[in-house]
């Protein structure tokens, strides 16, 4: 099933949003805004197999290091870095296939198309340059 991942650094861009929020402008890239109310229906759940165990956490598709689990003294820690978040879709068709629409986060110029998802571990993505005023974003 695919799903669409939203990276920091490169933000997808179908079509642009009319709702601006905050002194920047900054707007979520999905109609999905549960991040507000409740993180794991806003985050897609990642398959994964953990000393032998299946899971679908959803803390997989979360930014920073939640991915590659090991035991350790003290705990269980991650050990991959995950560059975007992946945001769950709010609707789907028949086939289970993401039907959402995605915005840029602010104003800004395309830069790069990658259209084939089997060129990148990104997926599908637009590359959006942003300037906040003090150098460029994207």
């Amino acid at each position: 099933m695919p799903l669409f991942r939203i990276s920091l650094a490169a933000v997808l861009l179908l079509t642009s949003s009319p709702l601006l929020a905050g002194p920047l402008g900054l707007v979520l890239p999905t109609d999905n805004d549960k991040i507000f109310s409740d993180p794991t229906q806003f985050y897609m759940y990642t398959d994964r197999n953990f000393e032998g165990v299946s899971s679908k956490p959803w803390q997989g598709g979360t930014y920073g290091f939640s991915r590659n689990g090991k035991r350790t003294s003290v705990g269980i820690i991650n050990t991959r870095f995950h560059e975007g978040i992946d945001i769950r879709p709010v609707r789907r068709d028949a086939s289970g296939n993401p039907l959402d629409d995605i915005y840029s986060m602010m104003n800004g110029t395309v830069v790069y198309v990658n259209s084939d998802a089997s060129k990148s571990n990104y997926g599908r993505y637009v590359v959006m340059h942003h300037d906040f005023g003090n150098g460029p974003f994207f």
